[in-house]
Order: structure tokens, then sequence, then C-alpha cells
């Protein structure tokens, strides 16, 4: 029903009765069980007329009404339109109106419901969007603006709950494969897809965020992680705190990782964990930001403080791949240099060869300067140092070099 005054409202018993005398007793009000009513509401028509018309509201508690109103001071019709929402797993709300999809019978309809009510869903409040082929997946209000997603492509609506509603199809054709694969930030909306980690604002070319780390969705390893596991895109998930983006994802190695989008860096960090995240979430009043799991465990991934003043402080430095030399040449690797300060804390170097890690070492002291013998029959075209800091005080790298001889005899 239409509900002006903002009342909650249940009927629990509807009759019809003509007047006699131009007054009615209604007796029997009974109340509802349900804590949220505070009223009950009497309706009747005009002289002769056919439309029910608002008469009076009967306050919880009292039994007993009379009708006695004038034609002239009854009130708003009664809307017999309000029907109840359809089955859907996604709703959101948009601009004082509720959407919803996901009706496994109509998987191509985007319902709406009746402005600032939104359990009010006509039978005829609905779009049919994309082919039957291409069901309807997830949706996101951001930047002012509902986008909807297919497995291939995405629409922005546009209208109002007074004119109607339509679909645009976005600029770029690109869709996400999973109900978790979009989220919206003060950017636009993030989304995952079959070839990439993208933002997209529905008007221009979405703009992809993971080029550095592409090989993961073709199957390939990178820095040493495991690619994505699509077979398992229920157990995916986004999230965005600060400047970050976070992707959560099941790898092929039956593991779990957290890539974390740095915006201020334009880097991406990675964190392995024990059991999938399936909701990212920030909480206002605390400012944490919280991951979910399908088994009920909440964790906090940020606090709002800057850092961890009082233990330990973890992080991760890695350079870029370099050539030996020639870099159609394999190599053998034989010594590394390293020059590193690991203030109040240790530092873990890595030797990766080829995007793979072949060698560690852990390093402790104040500029520490050492030259060491690798593994025997380390050989490869490419190398990259990481290293990785704990403790209380600060890392400092200043130097490393590989010493390799060419295979070919040069």
């Amino acid at each position: 029903m239409s509900n002006p005054e903002g009342w909650p409202y249940r009927f629990r018993r509807v009759f019809a009765q003509v007047l006699a005398a131009q007054v009615l007793s209604v007796t029997g009000l009974t109340d509802s069980a349900d804590p949220q009513v505070t009223h009950k509401r009497l309706y009747r028509t005009l002289n002769a007329g056919g439309l029910f018309l608002v008469d009076q509201d009967v306050a919880v508690g009292t039994t007993i009404a009379t009708s006695s109103q004038s034609d002239s001071a009854l009130g708003a019709q009664l809307a017999l339109d309000n029907d109840v929402p359809p089955n859907a797993y996604k709703a959101v709300e948009f601009q004082g109106t509720m959407f919803l999809l996901g009706d496994a019978a109509h998987p191509n309809y985007l319902w709406f419901s009746k402005h600032f009510v939104p359990e009010a869903v006509p039978a005829a409040n609905f779009l049919i969007i994309g082919g039957g082929q291409d069901p309807l997946i997830t949706m996101v209000s951001a930047l002012g603006q509902l986008g909807v997603f297919s497995a291939k492509t995405k629409w922005r609506i546009v209208g109002n709950n007074t004119s109607g509603y339509t679909y645009l199809e976005a600029v770029s054709k690109r869709g996400t494969f999973t109900e978790r694969g979009a989220i919206g930030t003060d950017q636009g909306t993030l989304f995952v897809a079959r070839d990439g980690l993208f933002l997209t604002t529905m008007l221009q070319q979405d703009a992809m965020l993971s080029s550095d780390i592409e090989p993961l969705w073709y199957g390939l390893r990178q820095n040493d992680y495991p690619p994505i596991d699509f077979a398992r895109a229920n157990e995916m998930a986004l999230g965005s705190w600060k400047q970050r983006f976070y992707f959560s994802y099941p790898t092929t190695d039956n593991t779990n990782v957290m890539a974390v989008f740095s915006r201020e860096t334009n880097h991406w960090y990675f964190y392995q964990y024990n059991e999938p995240v399936t909701a990212m979430r920030e909480e206002s009043t605390t400012g944490l930001f919280l991951a979910g799991t399908r088994t009920g465990i909440l964790a906090s991934l940020e606090i709002p403080s800057v850092g961890d003043e009082t233990g330990n402080i973890a992080y991760t430095l890695e350079g870029k791949d370099r050539a030996f030399g020639d870099t159609m040449a394999r190599h053998l690797v034989q010594w590394c240099r390293v020059d590193v300060d690991a203030t109040a804390g240790s530092v873990l170097f890595e030797l990766l060869i080829d995007g793979v890690v072949r060698y560690r070492r852990a390093i402790t002291g104040n500029r520490t300067r050492r030259l060491f013998p690798v593994p025997d029959n380390l050989m490869g075209f490419t190398w990259r140092p990481r290293w990785t800091f704990s403790g209380t005080g600060q890392m400092g790298v200043y130097g490393c070099e590989v010493y390799a001889r060419d295979l070919a005899g040069a």
C-alpha cells in the first residue's frame, strides 16, 4: 500500500460495508503482533463511487472507530498495485528506489519498486535487459549511476520513477562473471572480468588496473603467485578502502590470495591466507576495514591509524626484471652481492630467476654488505631481487648485484 506518512503498516482484514445514515461504527479492529505497526487505516468510497479513499487512521489499542467523514475530507486513494517483491538475490537502493535482479524464472528482468516504498513492486515495474543467453549477474551504484552487469557486457540505467526507466549499453562491452564481481568506489565501478580488473564510469573506455599482473588471468604464475581459479568464482570478493583496492581470489593451487592495489604507488601487493574472503566492507563507526568468510569468520584487514607503532611492521620491496646481458642467452648464476640496512629488524632477501624464487637468505644488522655464493645449477635469462622487512625499525636497500656466466661461452 502507498505510505505517504511514512509509518509501517500491515493489513490483516479487508471488508466492505454500506453506510447507513452516513455513519458507520466499525468494531473488531484487532492489533497486529508486528511491533512496527502503529496504526490501522480505514478506507471508504465516495457516494456511489468505486475508488477507496483514506477515511482515518486508528491507533494501536483502539478496537472501535466511527466513520463519519464527509466526501471532501477523505484522503489519498488506496493503491492496489503494491505487489510483493519477486525472488531475487541482488538488491540495490538507487535514488529512493529499490532495484532487484536474480529471479531464476526471469534472468533478464530488472525489477524496481515504487519511489520510497521498497517493499512495493508493481507487477509491471521491470525492464528486460539483454538476451536470454546472457542473464543479468549483478549491479552497482557508483558516481550517481546504476550499472547492471551480465557476463558479456554492462548497461547504465537512466530515467526516474515518474517518467519511467530505460537502459543504455556502456561504451566498453565488458561484463563480469560473478555476483561478487563489482563494487562501487569513489572512482567508479571496480569489477573483475575474464581479461583483468577494471574501473568503469560506464561513459568511457574501461581503465585496466591489472596490467602488471595480467598473466594471473591467463593461467600463468606471476612473481611466484599462482593464477586465478575461475571455477571457484563464487569465492572471489572486491573491496575499496582509502587509497587501496582489494581483490581476493582463489588460486589453481587451492590457496587464497589477497591482491592489494595502491592508488598512491600504482603497484600491487600480495598476501596469502587460509580461508576465502567473500565480502569486504568498511565499518563507518570505527574506520575498520573488515573481511568476512563463508564460515562466519570476521577479520580486520586494516585499521584507521597510520601503522602499528607498538609492534612489528612488515613490508616488501621488489625490483624489476633484469637481463644478465644477452636476453636470448641463458646464464649460470654464481655469486650475489647485497648492501642492505636492517635497523631493529631483519630482512629476507629473495632472488627470483625467470620470475621464480630460487634463493633466500636472512640478513640482519646495520648497513650489512655481503657477497655469497648461490646454489649450483641456478640458470636463467632474467633475475629480480625481493626484500621483505620485519621489525620495529626500518629497511634501507643500497644495492644488489648478480654475477653470472654466459652458458654459450661469451
